[in-house]
């Protein structure tokens, strides 16, 4: 059986996807947001179907897209920050990562 997610938790992961959070352009597959986006939205289907290392190799791509393009500390990337934290204390919590998945979310 699955954990259950907290409130903060969920807040944020329908607050990532709005017209208000999203980077203007950022759907577009020419945006320098676009991979980031799509990191952050493969965390949020893998954590809902329960592939819990996969969403920790997710994890790590989308920090590394933030480290390697030092995007502008907007709204959306501060919660992208908040969210991947929030999501490696939730997966560590309730021991749901293997030792490759613990050694993804580790790498820093």
């Amino acid at each position: 059986m699955k954990p259950t997610l907290n409130s903060e938790l969920w807040e944020l992961i329908e607050r990532l996807n709005t017209k208000e959070t999203l980077p203007e352009t950022g759907l577009r597959r020419n945006s320098i947001y676009y991979p980031l986006i799509s990191y952050i939205n493969h965390t949020i289907a893998l954590l809902l179907s329960g592939s819990y290392d996969e969403a920790a190799l997710f994890i790590r791509r989308a920090r590394r897209e933030m480290q390697d393009r030092n995007f502008e500390r907007t709204e959306y990337i501060l919660i992208c920050q908040t969210y991947l934290s929030q999501l490696q204390a939730y997966l560590k919590k309730h021991k749901l990562l293997s030792p490759m998945g613990e050694e993804w979310i580790d790498e820093e």
